[in-house]
């Protein structure tokens, strides 16, 4: 009965794996071919439309103003606003929370300046879950977690040394799993415990490092 709250969170999810963070396909769709304009002759400020563009505008530098001082928070974005700001944090208050409720941050592998980040603001977040790990069924009653090559120790002692009470719960995904698999798990008890117990000892493995999973 140990298992049951952790394998009822599991199928939950079962039907929601076409919506999971991921890197995305690199395919790039066919488009018909286009008539390539020589870069010579074409103006830095101009597109192939003939419309004036200004150049890229660098973001402002860290501040130690707070985005609410600033008054940077509206209803209604302005892009120019984003832009000149995205990488203007509040410096000094890095590690002030602005509210008491829980958080809870995805960082994903693709995006290496993530795990920089993350490091920054240790102490806004309460639950840092790294999207490294995917469980599939491989026989019956056999399941098998990959990505354990993405795990960063070092990373995740850093993170605790700044913060010794974050938790770190890495994101489980259920990908590519066939319709055979998800039957057999509501079909068999056998199944629904091997599950229970690979994703139990999975985290027995890592309990130095992990204090749980998101699903």
């Amino acid at each position: 009965m140990d298992y049951y709250p952790l394998l009822f969170v599991s199928l939950c999810f079962l039907n929601c794996t076409e919506s999971t963070i991921g890197p995305g396909s690199r395919k790039s769709p066919s488009r018909p071919p286009e008539n390539v304009i020589p870069s010579s002759s074409v103006s830095n400020d101009l597109d192939l439309s003939g419309k004036v563009h200004s150049p890229p505008q660098e973001s402002l530098p860290p501040s130690d103003i707070d985005v609410l001082e600033r008054n940077l928070l509206q209803e209604d974005i302005d892009p120019k606003s984003v832009l000149e700001n995205y990488q203007s944090y509040c410096h000094s208050c890095s590690e002030t929370r602005q509210f008491t409720y829980p958080t809870l941050i995805y960082i994903t592998p693709w995006n290496n300046r993530g795990y920089d980040l993350v490091k920054t603001f240790t102490r806004k977040f309460d639950y840092i879950s790294p999207v490294w790990f995917r469980i599939k069924r491989i026989d019956i009653k056999k399941y098998h977690i990959e990505g354990t090559h993405d795990i960063d120790s070092q990373w995740i002692q850093t993170l605790k040394e700044k913060r010794s009470d974050v938790r770190i719960v890495p994101r489980v995904s259920f990908e590519k799993w066939s319709t055979d698999d998800i039957h057999a798990i509501f079909q068999s008890e056998g199944e629904k415990q091997q599950l229970s117990l690979t994703l139990k000892n999975f985290l027995i493995e890592y309990m130095d490092l992990f204090d749980g999973y998101v699903l």
